[in-house]
């Protein structure tokens, strides 16, 4: 699992109205849904929603961003347009069109309701959202993410928004920024693994050792099975003192992929500075080196080391 790096503008979502479009028993289904892959049930639950009260943007998008069948789209888009002619202020009006635009399918239209919704209303939060989404598929990731700062500073940006932003950010180096938006999109989408891992990597290099094993924790009971999450789990137990789940998972690890040899290389080091076992360590180390480990000068040096200790 590679860590995205990301960043954050900064902006807090206390005020976004999304949250107010995510609460209900039937959002919470279509989410649970959506997680179990029945994403045309889901799709029909948001339009439901969405036909109760037109101004549910978080419902809206999520439909138009379900609706994959060409009579499905069809009928979307004609709901739309009587939308937008009916439409009470630019806000709203500019929201429809950048909702449009994600069930159009000819990339130049996309782009030019795109343009028409940001004439309308230049800060509208979807607009910019969409917008980013379509750089990013081009490869423009430095626009694309100007057009995510644009969203994210209003009032109700779709929460990937936050995801995006903290993906470039972090790859850029940004990581405190990054940590604001993971956590600000952990919000809205608290079981999203990739982002609980990359929150506890995030955490790990700025060595705040307590954060970097919460998210990591939670990270792996949802994803049991993934070596870097376990890995990366196991170093914050050891930092902060737990070193039996950090030897529980360090012995998962080897059960996971017997053969890689960073697995070996971290419980040496575990065994040789926290533990004192030194003979497990110089056995651990040469298993690293037999599994094609490369740090071979490194770690021939401290086997050496960890012999002449021994010997005393």
């Amino acid at each position: 699992m590679l860590l995205l790096l990301l960043t954050a503008c900064g902006t807090s979502i206390d005020n976004t109205r999304w949250r107010e479009y995510t609460v209900g028993r039937e959002y919470s289904r279509a989410r649970l849904l959506l997680s179990e892959n029945k994403k045309d049930d889901a799709r029909r639950i948001f339009s439901n929603l969405r036909r109760l009260e037109p101004t549910n943007l978080g419902a809206l998008y999520n439909e138009a961003r379900l609706t994959i069948d060409s009579g499905d789209r069809e009928t979307l888009a004609e709901e739309l347009l009587a939308l937008i002619d009916s439409a009470k202020n630019p806000k709203l009006h500019a929201a429809y069109l950048s909702a449009l635009s994600q069930i159009t399918t000819d990339r130049h239209r996309r782009e030019d309701l795109l343009a028409k919704a940001l004439e309308i209303d230049p800060e509208n939060c979807l607009a910019h959202a969409l917008l980013a989404l379509r750089l990013d598929e081009r490869g423009e990731f430095t626009k694309a993410y100007e057009h995510n700062l644009r969203a994210a500073q209003g009032s109700e940006p779709p929460p990937r928004v936050f995801r995006r932003l903290g993906a470039y950010e972090a790859e850029h180096g940004k990581r405190d920024d990054a940590i604001k938006h993971f956590e600000s999109y952990l919000i809205f989408e608290p079981d999203d693994v990739l982002v609980l891992y990359n929150l506890g990597t995030l955490y790990l290099h700025a060595e705040d050792w307590s954060k970097a094993e919460s998210y990591l924790s939670a990270a792996y009971g949802l994803d049991r099975q993934d070596l870097d999450i376990t890995l990366n789990y196991a170093k914050a137990a050891i930092e902060n003192g737990r070193y039996e789940i950090a030897k529980t998972l360090l012995d998962r690890a080897k059960r996971l992929n017997p053969k890689e040899p960073m697995i070996y290389y971290n419980l040496a080091v575990f065994q040789a500075e926290r533990l004192n076992k030194y003979r497990d360590a110089i056995r651990n180390f040469a298993s690293y080196l037999a599994n094609g480990g490369t740090e071979i000068r490194r770690v021939n040096g401290w086997i050496v080391e960890l012999k002449e200790k021994l010997e005393k």
